[in-house]
């Protein structure tokens, strides 16, 4: 899927119908146990098709119809590999991790736009970020097994619910009615829950920790203190070991006071 860089302007048009047909054979042909490596490639195909989208679509078209009409089917071919492989990826991948992600950035891009109050190219009526989001909630209506990636935007499906766009609106209820509003509240509920809990921990792990550091002062005062100790120690059997040599210079003086006496 990758593009070249040279023939960048024609992206995938003079070819998109033989895309379109290999990634439906890849789908239809490829045995399960390979969909890890298919669903892979499939990703890397959304993130390709999705930035190329975008480059056309930031692209200011001349006033000549033919022009237009040129870049009005670069764009509609790339939507259509995008879509491609975006099915793929959730045929392949449909509970997984990959797909949350991929699914989670591709909506937070509108929603983004609708923030910022992006404001489209006025002279064509496109936003490509718009038009991904659209084909991404047409395919998670069209696909099975994608329930719990639907469940896990839910936060960036009801921030568009009352986007401008009518198209986008409507494939957002579509999404939306395949929610399971019953498995939505229990996810919160282990939400608040699983929040609950960290809170706690959080806490008990900051009270062992704060026990920690106060023991550990504890002990560095004992430390402290036995250091002083042991200084005192070593000076006074210093002193011990001084006053002894004196007393055998004392004793030794003594001796020979006794020794002078006795001969007077």
């Amino acid at each position: 899927l990758g593009s070249d860089e040279h023939n960048a302007e024609y992206a995938y048009s003079p070819r998109t119908s033989s895309i379109l047909k290999l990634l439906s054979n890849m789908l239809s042909f490829f045995p399960e146990r390979k969909y890890d490596a298919l669903g892979t490639a499939f990703s890397f195909g959304v993130t390709h098709t999705s930035d190329l989208l975008k480059s056309i679509g930031s692209s200011i078209p001349s006033q000549e119809d033919v022009e237009k009409d040129h870049i009005r089917r670069k764009r509609e071919n790339e939507l259509a590999v995008f879509e491609a492989c975006f099915h793929g990826l959730c045929k392949c991948l449909p509970d997984s991790k990959v797909l949350r992600s991929c699914t989670g950035i591709l909506l937070d891009y509108i929603v983004q736009d609708l923030n910022s109050r992006f404001e489209y190219d006025i002279e064509t009526s496109f936003n490509a970020n718009e038009k991904i989001a659209i084909s991404v909630c047409k395919t998670l209506t069209k696909v099975q097994n994608v329930e719990n990636i639907i469940v896990c935007v839910f936060p960036y499906l009801s921030e568009l619910v009352n986007a401008p766009s009518k198209e986008l609106r409507k494939v957002i209820s579509a999404v939306l009615c395949k929610i399971d509003m019953v498995q939505v509240l229990k996810r919160m509920e282990a939400a608040e829950l699983y929040a609950i809990e960290l809170q706690k921990f959080n806490d008990e792990v900051s009270s062992d920790n704060e026990k920690l550091r106060l023991e550990r002062e504890e002990a560095d005062k004992v430390k402290a203190k036995a250091e002083n100790v042991e200084q005192l120690n070593s000076h006074l059997m210093e002193e011990v070991e001084r006053l002894k040599a004196e007393n055998v210079e004392l004793e030794r003086q003594v001796a020979i006071f006794s020794e002078g006496s006795a001969y007077t």
